[in-house]
């Protein structure tokens, strides 16, 4: 084995999103386990000077030809195609020479038109988990929940039926640094009271809390992952086509919803079932871990052959466009929080205003019974006056009529 030539992993190490991280991640605890001497390839200025073979992947890679970034990963050569996602599968003749080409799903294997499917390689984050002394701790029986712009006309719905719920604690996992997804579900958080919002999570604080949690809501692959792994119960929006089809394949449909109104309806199944997902989950597990082996033996073939580096080549991935679309796909995600907490902002004035509109009537019912009751005391007070001049007034005129006989309020003896 060529003590200077290293297995090249070449995936988006450069997106602020865990579960690009997570694929990155596990690639490398896996290799290393294996005592595989392993780089890292940065798609931006990829050094291939001591790269015997890549491993490309995992997450959604394979795009149109021509695209300025993701042609960087379309590499020529006898690598590896690690089970990844398909958008578009033309002119990919290049993979005849992939020992392995692996996808995540039936779907994107009838887009690529080739290759095994074998789910992503975070099913086996747990073989690999490495815990932290500082892992954030989560109340005991909460509902975790992490959601993005694409749900955010169902965002507060849902913090509504929260509320209404009274499930338990409630906290809020930012994952998707790159969709300023923290700042979304701070702005929904303000809206259930009590509910905590959880610092931006690692690959291994996100398995972490998800594994404790009693239900996860959530709108990313990666999470719904994790607590498939874990035997979490999940509900995930399922508006997207590589969420449908993981779940669909493994008649896991119901577990999809598209609305607020969904979720509500799903509630009641909170409760944790033992082995929920395990059945469905070993058999994935098994196909990961052998692919795992494959991909061992052929990174240990190519070591050993000691291939020359100008044997293949990474196109320059085009910084200034992805700059860009991340930058878009940012402020996408701050106007949807801004939008948020400013409809937030207005239904707290609104419900200030029904409260205050509430006290003012009670106000002016208390006001109407007042005066209803100063009448009142006033007539009374009229009669008590007009009966108390009676009384002063009757023994003056007896005196003044000594003729006639009556007899005296005053404590006086009657005229015989």
């Amino acid at each position: 084995m060529g003590s200077a030539q290293k297995i090249g992993l070449l995936f988006d190490s450069v997106s602020d999103n865990m579960g690009d991280k997570a694929i990155g991640l596990v690639l490398q605890r896996i290799l290393a386990a294996k005592r595989i001497p392993i780089e890292i390839v940065d798609p931006f200025c990829p050094d291939l000077s001591n790269i015997a073979m890549l491993v490309i992947g995992g997450g959604e890679l394979i795009r149109a030809p021509g695209h300025p970034f993701y042609d960087a990963f379309r590499v020529g050569g006898p690598h590896v195609l690690n089970s990844v996602g398909v958008l578009d599968g033309a002119a990919t003749e290049y993979l005849d020479e992939y020992p392995i080409v692996t996808v995540r799903t039936e779907a994107d294997r009838a887009r690529l038109g080739r290759g095994e499917v074998v789910p992503c390689l975070t099913l086996l984050y747990s073989d690999y988990y490495q815990p932290h002394q500082d892992t954030f701790r989560v109340p005991d029986g909460a509902i975790g929940i992490h959601l993005t712009a694409n749900f955010r006309d169902e965002a507060l719905l849902l913090a509504g039926i929260l509320r209404r719920a009274d499930i338990g604690p409630v906290v809020f996992l930012p994952i998707n640094q790159y969709q300023g997804d923290e700042k979304i579900q701070a702005a929904v958080s303000g809206a259930i009271p009590g509910s905590q919002v959880l610092p931006t999570l690692t690959p291994d604080e996100a398995f972490a809390v998800i594994g404790r949690l009693r239900l996860l809501v959530t709108c990313s692959l990666h999470a719904t992952l994790f607590a498939y792994a874990q035997d979490t119960p999940f509900l995930t929006y399922g508006a997207m086509p590589k969420i449908e089809a993981f779940l669909g394949e493994r008649d896991l449909a119901h577990q999809a919803v598209t609305s607020a109104a969904d979720i509500e309806d799903r509630l009641g199944e909170a409760a944790h079932t033992p082995d929920l997902f395990q059945r469905t989950f070993a058999q994935d597990r098994d196909r990961c871990r052998e692919l795992v082996d494959r991909i061992v033996l052929v990174a240990e073939t190519a070591l050993g052959a000691h291939r020359s580096n100008t044997a293949f080549a990474v196109k320059v991935a085009d910084r200034i466009v992805y700059e860009r679309e991340m930058a878009a796909a940012f402020a996408a995600g701050m106007h949807a929080a801004g939008s948020l907490e400013a409809r937030v902002e207005i239904e707290d004035r609104e419900a200030e205003l029904l409260a205050l509109d509430g006290e003012n009537t009670y106000l002016h019912t208390q006001c109407n019974e007042l005066q209803t009751e100063n009448a009142h005391l006033q007539k009374v007070k009229h009669q008590l006056l007009a009966s108390n001049s009676w009384l002063i007034t009757s023994p003056l005129r007896q005196i003044a009529s000594p003729e006639k006989s009556y007899p005296c309020w005053i404590g006086l003896p009657t005229r015989k």
